[in-house]
């Protein structure tokens, strides 16, 4: 099976063309080692993909939450006082962690929406192979006994990636064996 962009349709939005590639192959083979006595079965499938970086929508502080205005806000907060005098849905930011602050700060992106934080960020490229294989043998040790061996493999292991300044954009390794 092939997957890749002169196939892919264009979004109806955005009219950009999703660059997933997706690469599967693989085959069986079986058959008779000893005639009516041994028999064997194999096969094996791999899958190679490449998928672009994803956009994505969530919620951080604006620049302006950051030095603690919210008054883009349309819900009150309550009352605070800052140094001009009353003023509603402003926080002095010497209250905020500075730990969340530091956070906020360096390593996710400002919101974009003054009254919600609503951003779009993009996430990481992601690359993955995939493989798998059977095998089984089969051997007639008499006309009421028989016994057979059977093996399956599964292997995959999808890079993790990031994009630098942006913690949401963070993708770990992921890999994976599994034998029966």
């Amino acid at each position: 099976m092939l997957r890749n962009n002169d196939l892919n349709a264009a979004n109806f939005f955005s009219h950009a063309v999703d660059t997933l590639k997706r690469n599967q192959f693989g085959g069986y083979l079986g058959g008779a080692v000893r005639r009516d006595k041994l028999f064997f079965f194999v096969n094996y499938q791999g899958t190679r993909a490449t998928q672009a970086a994803a956009t994505n929508s969530t919620y951080t502080p604006t620049a302006a939450m950051l030095s603690g205005d919210f008054s883009a806000v349309k819900t009150s907060l309550g009352m605070a006082f800052n140094q001009a005098g009353m003023s509603y849905n402003v926080i002095n930011p010497s209250r905020f962690n500075s730990a969340a602050l530091t956070i906020a700060k360096t390593a996710l992106p400002l919101g974009g929406d003054a009254a919600t934080g609503l951003t779009n960020y993009v996430g990481p490229a992601a690359q993955y192979p995939y493989d798998e294989g059977t095998a089984r043998f089969d051997y007639v040790i008499n006309a009421r006994q028989r016994l057979f061996l059977r093996s399956f493999v599964q292997y995959y292991e999808k890079k993790g990636g990031n994009v630098k300044g942006n913690l949401l954009a963070l993708a770990d390794d992921e890999p994976g064996e599994y034998y029966n």
